[in-house]
């Protein structure tokens, strides 16, 4: 490996959940094309946009929230970190924002979002141990 392909490249923590391979969705724009919700990216009736919009944008700022939480849990007891209450705390909140876009959008909204997902999921990478 040359020197030159190590630049930008540095230490994983992998007790702490790294934001950036967790999750894929980019909020920081909250437009359609931002967050890759446009229809040309997922398929959405133009009445599934804002719906789905509100719902990331609200997914993402309680994920944020658990996030430092975690990251805070997992830094002050180091190896003695056990991270079930957290995961499991994720994958309520996960399926809270699955439950808002079920009741907010089409059924045909939602179908092409979950397939949307699962085809993101394909390109995404997890730190392991």
């Amino acid at each position: 490996m040359l020197l030159e392909q190590l630049d930008g490249v540095r230490l994983v923590q992998p007790d702490l959940v790294q934001s950036h391979l967790d999750q894929r969705v980019d909020l920081q724009d909250r437009i359609p094309g931002a967050l890759r919700l446009g229809p040309s990216d997922v398929g959405l009736a133009v009445n599934d946009l804002q719906p789905t919009i509100t719902a990331l944008a609200a997914f993402r700022s309680q994920y944020d929230a658990w996030l430092s939480r975690y990251n805070a849990a997992a830094t002050a007891q180091g190896a003695k970190f056990d991270p079930t209450l957290y995961l499991q705390q994720r994958e309520d909140l996960v399926q809270s924002m699955r439950d808002t876009l079920k009741r907010s959008i089409s059924a045909k909204g939602m179908l092409r979002f979950d397939t949307h997902v699962q085809t993101e999921k394909k390109f995404m990478k997890v730190a392991v141990d």
